[in-house]
């Protein structure tokens, strides 16, 4: 498993997958071979990102979650108010 990255080594890695040729020697010649430890590298730095916004993704879907339970419990409580009202008008 990778090791946990910080905000700093997250953000690097995603500036490096964007603009590969300023952080790899010899990117701008035509051919480049990559060595494998730089390609393991960057699967494990790709990996550590994918895991990163997993979690992101999970936090959001459970906030989202949260939210609309509240809201439907907000709503119930709205119609549960009109009954009392009605109910006591009679």
């Amino acid at each position: 498993m990778a090791k946990m990255m910080t905000p700093q080594e997250m953000f690097e890695a995603w500036q490096k997958m964007f603009n590969p040729a300023n952080y790899t020697p010899g990117a701008s010649s035509m051919q480049m071979f990559p060595d494998l430890k730089d390609v393991e590298k960057k699967l494990s730095e790709l990996h550590a990102v994918e895991g990163w916004l997993s979690a992101n993704l999970g936090m959001l879907q459970v906030s989202i979650k949260t939210l609309e339970y509240q809201r439907a419990m907000l709503r119930g409580g709205e119609k549960a108010r009109e009954v009392m009202k009605e109910s006591r008008k009679k």
